[in-house]
């Protein structure tokens, strides 16, 4: 998905959209699913994990039904959005970003101007460094899209442990009909493993 935003994606401002006139038309959701083969579920849970990052900025809210009218309100597909250069910077696209943005500076009229940041070709590393480089680029990924409790369960899996096992005993005794605070009181009463 995120190689279907980088081919919308405008270099000089890193707006993932189409431009129309002085105008952009914002990607759907549906139409993001179209041609990436996700589905529409899937592609709304990773855009909002995009967002929540903020890696991914929705500027606008893009043309939408209102059922109390009866038509279609809004201009475009769907909301413009902008990427966020710590993306860039995640993927490794930061130099050639950089190299793109001096490139559509020059005045030089016969050079032909890249617009879409996936056009932008880097050398191709050797087979077996740049399966490491996918895998390093994937987990740096991973960790910043990681919630902080993924976080803290990274950092002390011991004290996450004992978390869940604390969460489970309080659902449990929710479950047998105690409140909430009776729950809480019994589980400060037991004694704590080392």
């Amino acid at each position: 998905m995120i190689g279907l935003l980088l081919y919308y994606t405008d270099i000089r401002t890193l707006t993932v959209a189409v431009p129309r006139g002085g105008d952009w038309l914002g990607l759907s959701g549906p139409w993001i699913a179209r041609h990436t083969g996700l589905s529409a579920s899937r592609v709304k849970r990773a855009l909002a994990t995009l967002a929540r990052s903020a890696w991914l900025v929705n500027t606008g809210r893009g043309r939408q039904f209102d059922r109390r009218r009866r038509c279609w309100v809004g201009a475009g597909w769907g909301p413009v959005r902008r990427l966020s250069f710590r993306l860039i910077r995640a993927l490794g696209l930061d130099v050639s970003w950089r190299q793109a943005q001096r490139k559509a500076r020059r005045p030089d009229a016969r050079a032909p101007v890249p617009t879409e940041i996936a056009s932008l070709a880097r050398p191709a590393p050797a087979p077996s460094a740049a399966r490491e480089t996918q895998r390093e680029h994937a987990r740096a990924l991973r960790q910043a899209l990681a919630s902080p409790a993924a976080r803290r369960a990274e950092a002390d899996p011991a004290g996450h442990h004992a978390g869940i096992e604390r969460q489970r005993r309080l659902a449990e005794w929710a479950a047998e009909g105690l409140s909430l605070a009776e729950a809480r009181q019994r589980l400060n009463d037991t004694p704590q493993p080392p």
